[in-house]
């Protein structure tokens, strides 16, 4: 039996749950923002690259120039929410996959809501730092503390405090403009994904991803769900006209800052889990440090296909920043090119290096990407990996150099 998320292209249901995700939008009557949740919608089969949408835009194909993934794209001019088909597929239920609808369309609205395009959330590698990730997940206690508590205004005055101030100390040691702009790229989508689409199920979301903080690997990439959901939901909680007014320059925490106010003394961050954290990430710093080394002496002795990054991808998740590498990345990856497409089911180096995780897609700081390729079989134009397929385009091969290998244009 096939999986959802194997399940062909239908027609059909895709305009059925694009017609669901229209009648929440018409629900909502643009009260929430003050403008239509309402954008243009595509969704992708990933094999025909046929599509479904709401409106005229792409035909009955959609570009073999563009990736396909969920996420907001701008075609002509014109910004829409995308997502691929075995996405929308695999959801078990009608109302989580409506959240990913509203997500992603409110993607499409960003620009229009902040101020134009943003391509570059800049570098948050600093959250990896013992410093700032114990900071920050102090951060989040508190600001959870300041939204989820049953205790008197005081008291959830003083844990908002305690928020802001960790965030200020860590601010003053790394910055955060970059920080600021994920909380409001990801932040307000998943604020507005749970207030369209399931208000009363927002709070147990955010001690959900609050309880599971400590334990990622990684902070640098996902923070911004969180966080900025965070925020949003506090500024909602104190009752704030905050939506109005705000652009990329934007900083959630400042806004919130400055509607209440400074501390009357000094907050105490071991009231929300200070010394704890620190020496969890201590540890944690020592585990990610040899596991670091393992990786960076895998992609320096086992042999590699190399290609260029001059070419869009979708799927890429998580990540691991190395030093003199670049990042190192896992999960399943659609990568097309001018040279033809990979597709990378990823999983290989971590689980033989340590039996679990999914981290074995570099792309290298000198502009290329790689993958392991200690088994690769090349047949024509088809080139097979243990967890990665490449199919090459007319005039492209795959040829020897030293102990890798490369891709190499052959014009007729």
């Amino acid at each position: 039996m096939l999986n959802k998320s194997e399940m062909p292209f239908d027609v059909a249901k895709a305009a059925k749950y694009l017609s669901q995700w229209q009648d929440l939008c018409a629900n909502d009557g643009g009260k929430l923002w003050g403008t239509s949740l309402h954008t243009p919608f595509v969704i992708v089969d990933e094999k025909t690259r046929d599509v479904a949408a709401n409106q005229d835009g792409f035909g009955n194909k959609f570009p073999n120039e563009l990736a396909i993934g969920t996420t907001a794209i701008k075609h002509r001019g014109q910004f829409w929410a995308m997502a691929g088909w075995s996405h929308v597929a695999g959801y078990e239920s009608d109302a989580d996959r409506l959240q990913m609808f509203v997500h992603e369309a409110f993607h499409a609205l960003q620009p229009s809501l902040f101020g134009g395009e943003i391509d570059d959330m800049g570098d948050n590698s600093h959250l990896n730092e013992v410093s700032a990730r114990v900071l920050f997940l102090v951060e989040m206690n508190a600001l959870l503390a300041a939204v989820g508590s049953d205790g008197d205004s005081k008291e959830r005055l003083k844990a908002a405090h305690a928020a802001l101030a960790a965030r200020a100390q860590r601010r003053a040691e790394y910055g955060g403009m970059g920080e600021a702009i994920a909380e409001l790229m990801e932040g307000t989508a998943d604020y507005t994904q749970f207030m369209i689409a399931a208000p009363d199920a927002y709070l147990a979301h955010l001690e959900k991803q609050n309880a599971l903080l400590p334990r990622k690997e990684t902070l640098a990439r996902s923070f911004g769900y969180t966080s900025g959901a965070m925020y949003c939901y506090a500024l909602d909680a104190f009752g704030i006209d905050w939506k109005h007014g705000l652009s990329w320059d934007s900083d959630l925490g400042m806004v919130l800052s400055d509607a209440i106010g400074t501390a009357t003394e000094p907050p105490c961050l071991d009231d929300y889990g200070y010394s704890h954290f620190l020496e969890e990430a201590k540890e944690q710093q020592a585990d990610r440090d040899r596991r670091l080394q393992a990786i960076m002496d895998a992609f320096a002795t086992r042999p590699l296909l190399r290609c260029s990054l001059e070419s869009d991808r979708a799927g890429l998740n998580a990540f691991i920043q190395v030093a003199g590498l670049g990042e190192i990345r896992r999960g399943i990856v659609q990568y097309n090119g001018l040279f033809g497409e990979m597709i990378v089911n990823g999983g290989e180096l971590e689980k033989a290096l340590h039996g679990e995780g999914e981290y074995d897609f570099l792309e290298h700081k000198d502009g290329y990407c790689a993958v392991f390729a200690d088994d690769i079989c090349i047949n024509g134009n088809v080139i097979n990996g243990s967890y990665w397929k490449l199919t090459l385009h007319k005039g492209y091969a795959v040829v020897a150099d030293g102990k890798d290998y490369v891709i190499v244009h052959h014009p007729a």
